[in-house]
């Protein structure tokens, strides 16, 4: 274990539906879409890379803050307890003196049970809205403080503070606030031995703090490329579109009716009976394709040359006789 977090990535690689024009530079070799598409990959995957690079940079700011906090801490705690040892207090064998309340106490059996029983006096003061921490005797120089939130627990008080255990056992809680006076060297040269070790991964994280991503003009390069692309691959999807429409529409022919002049009935011929025009369908061309105009006009000519049909006219219908005239 490492205690670093790894983030699993899920890469959305989807894209776009391909235009048309696209469709047709691909097929055709457009080597534009090619170069694009290798410049998409390469941007994406230094993006990832990059993305990775700006996490480890804030990582990294994060652990540097927290290494100096810890060296500040560690620094304070070690010059508490150099001050400890120069005031502590040998209580070795015959030399054992402990205050207790109000007495002082040489036995350490009759010490413990006085802490025990003035321990247990304590124990409730938080929940009867007392102060939770008091001061219960002193002991190799240490006061020995105590909290009703903290019952299994009593306190060496000096520049710094030093847990002990206290139990119904006055002998062996006397042992507990012995060995927490004397282990100060101990924890003394841990805490050195731990301010040595944060000061030099400070070293080592500061070195790394404020470092550039390494493919960086590479990455700015990819980018203004990939702007470059898209805006020549613009211009050729606008061809391609107006090409396109002018082979859609170069099939279509606009029809203009065509009305002939007007003819004039014969002499012999009513109104009525004059030939209705007949309007012809002109076809025109779009986008310079030829078509074959198709005429249904009758020309004058061809008018004057046809038959006219006989006329048939009836007689009065007062001389009792059919004439026909042809």
């Amino acid at each position: 274990m490492t205690g670093q977090t790894v983030a699993r990535r899920i890469e959305d690689l989807d894209s776009p539906a391909l235009t048309y024009a696209e469709v047709k530079a691909i097929a055709s070799g457009n080597p534009l879409v090619m170069e694009k598409a290798k410049v998409d990959a390469e941007v994406m995957r230094l993006a990832r890379l990059r993305s990775e690079h700006s996490e480890s940079q804030y990582g990294t700011r994060s652990r540097l803050r927290m290494a100096g906090e810890d060296i500040a801490r560690l620094e304070r705690q070690l010059a508490a307890m150099d001050q400890d040892l120069a005031a502590r207090v040998d209580t070795h064998g015959e030399k054992f003196r402990m205050v207790v309340g109000t007495k002082t106490y040489t036995e350490r059996a009759e010490a413990g049970a006085a802490l025990v029983y003035l321990a247990a006096d304590h124990r409730d003061d938080h929940l009867a809205g007392r102060a939770g921490t008091v001061v219960l005797g002193e002991l190799a120089g240490f006061k020995i403080e105590y909290r009703s939130t903290w019952p299994d627990k009593v306190i060496l008080r000096g520049a710094g503070e030093y847990p002990a255990n206290i139990s119904p056992s006055p002998v062996g809680s006397i042992s507990s606030l012995e060995h927490a006076a004397r282990s100060i060297e101990e924890q003394a040269t841990r805490c050195r031995d731990e301010l040595t070790r944060c000061r030099s991964h400070l070293v080592e994280l500061t070195a790394l703090t404020g470092k550039v991503f390494e493919h960086e003009e590479r990455y700015r390069e990819l980018l203004k490329r990939q702007g470059e692309l898209v805006d020549l691959l613009d211009i050729a999807k606008n061809q391609a579109a107006a090409q396109q429409a002018t082979e859609s529409t170069g099939d279509v022919e606009s029809v203009t009716p065509v009305v002939p002049d007007a003819v004039a009935p014969d002499a012999d011929e009513s109104p009525g009976e004059a030939p209705a025009p007949v309007v012809a369908m002109q076809p025109v061309v779009v986008g310079g394709v030829k078509s074959r105009r198709a005429r249904t006009r009758r020309s004058e000519q061809s008018e004057s040359t046809m038959p006219v049909a006989p006329t048939v006219r009836l007689a009065p219908a007062n001389t009792g006789r059919m004439r026909i005239a042809i």
